[in-house]
């Protein structure tokens, strides 16, 4: 391998590493702001290192597209929960 060879290799190497390093941090900013929405579902106290991952992340962060799916049905859900119906619902599956 010749010199110049050799520091391509090392460019590509370090390119990559910043790359992967990159999806890294985002996966961890999502993580993150998965947690900070659980936590403010339950009502359960923040946590400082969960902001910094998600401001270290730089972008916008948000939940996966998966994740936001099972989101939005859990609110429908309870929505339906609490409504008046839901609630005669479950009156009626007490008997």
């Amino acid at each position: 391998m010749t010199r110049e060879e050799y520091e391509e290799y090392q460019k590509q190497m370090v390119e990559e590493k910043m790359e992967r390093d990159a999806a890294f941090a985002q996966k961890k900013a999502e993580r993150a702001c998965l947690r900070v929405h659980l936590r403010e579902k339950y009502r359960l106290p923040k946590s400082e290192l969960d902001e910094n991952q998600i401001q270290m992340a730089g972008d916008d962060v948000g939940l996966p597209e998966d994740l936001q799916k099972m989101v939005a049905e859990d609110q429908i859900e309870e929505e339906d929960k609490d409504s008046i119906l839901g609630q005669l619902q479950n009156i009626q599956n007490m008997d």
